[in-house]
């Protein structure tokens, strides 16, 4: 699924659908003689909300070194220490992508996952043409996340017959996953062509950020495949790659670079593509 939102502006998303679980009724039964006997059998109605996700995006945040091929910690020189480089999993309702950048939230779920990866090869493709992409360099590996590694109400409100305590845990964490990063791309671009402001910004200081998962077979015994597509836009932002420091304005704003010719950054992706739960086997994700 597409999010048409201005993508780095917009904030992420949450949600919740009603399902009703029990019925109402009375029974009531009258004697014909003088002593009327009345039976009333009384269940009070229960409405359980649940979070009902249709698809999931994939952020890296953290440092990207081409040269070493290494993704690096940061630090915001904030005194709170070093932070670890993370991929932020947004899971999505169906109302998520109709939303204003403030509603998004109460329509998503987002989980924090460590990337243990390799430097391997990923082959990767532009999502709109199918062709070979252009990478500087690949990763591959799994994501691991935790319960207490996701953020809002949603997150513990999965319906649980569907989803391992009602959480997306079990599934998910663990799940093969590839990273790429190369020039930004005319898909990722698209959304941007009537704002040139964000067209500017999004041309100068952005890398594609290729995502990899396990999809299933397209037919009958045919392999999974793993390739990785043009789904995030990765902006860059000036660091100091010796210290990990990330530059900042007085202001606390971070400081676009321009890429051309960059080979290292502090980068925050922002998902364009969420990938849709039919196109997964969400039972064979590792």
């Amino acid at each position: 699924m597409n999010r048409t939102a201005l993508i780095f502006l917009a904030a992420a998303a949450v949600g919740c659908g009603t399902k009703d679980d029990t019925a109402t009724w009375d029974d009531t039964e009258a004697d014909a003689d003088t002593d009327a006997d009345s039976d009333t059998d009384t269940d009070a109605d229960t409405d359980v909300s649940y979070f009902e996700p249709v698809a999931v995006g994939f952020e890296y945040v953290g440092g990207v070194d081409f040269e070493n091929e290494e993704l690096l910690n940061y630090d915001y020189d904030d005194g709170n220490g070093e932070r670890p480089y993370f991929v932020r999993l947004t899971f999505a309702e169906t109302d998520f992508f109709g939303a204003s950048s403030e509603d998004q939230l109460q329509y998503q779920c987002e989980a924090y996952a460590a990337f243990v990866y390799d430097t391997a090869d990923l082959e990767c493709q532009t999502y709109e043409t199918k062709a070979a992409g252009d990478t500087f360099v690949t990763f591959t590996g799994t994501l691991e996340f935790a319960a207490d590694n996701m953020s809002g109400e949603n997150c513990t409100a999965f319906d649980p017959a569907e989803w391992t305590d009602g959480m997306p845990v079990d599934r998910f964490s663990g799940m093969q996953f590839g990273l790429g990063f190369g020039p930004v791309t005319d898909y990722l671009l698209g959304p941007y062509q009537d704002d040139a402001e964000s067209l500017e910004i999004i041309s100068k200081s952005s890398w594609a950020s290729y995502v990899g998962m396990k999809h299933p077979a397209s037919g009958a015994g045919g392999e999974p495949t793993f390739i990785g597509y043009d789904w995030t836009v990765a902006l860059a932002f000036d660091w100091d790659i010796e210290t990990g420091i990330v530059t900042s304005e007085e202001d606390g704003s971070l400081e676009f670079i321009e890429v051309e010719n960059q080979t290292n950054a502090y980068v925050q992706s922002t998902a364009y593509w969420y990938e849709d739960f039919p196109n997964l086997d969400l039972d064979d994700l590792k």
